[in-house]
């Protein structure tokens, strides 16, 4: 009678910054990588549609002149 053994548990982790899976040999080399790519991701404002680096995208919505504001002068948009 051969028993069986419980399967190990995967040893990948998963990067901070995309989520997808790495053993942690390669983690390392892979979030490098993946913050050189992020950075030169191009997203839109919501509000006046200027396309905008990553990089620079918080702070353009921190000061656009088309985003709503309160009355303290503050954005109303909240960044996750």
């Amino acid at each position: 009678c051969v028993l069986a053994l419980p399967a190990m548990p995967p040893r990948a982790v998963p990067c901070n910054l995309c989520g997808q899976m790495f053993f942690p040999a390669s983690l390392k080399f892979h979030q490098k990588a993946c913050a050189e790519k992020q950075e030169k991701a191009v997203l839109e404002c919501p509000h006046c549609r200027m396309e905008l680096l990553q990089a620079e995208f918080e702070a353009h919505i921190r000061k656009c002149k088309m985003a709503p504001v309160m009355e303290d002068g503050t954005s109303t948009c909240l960044l996750l």
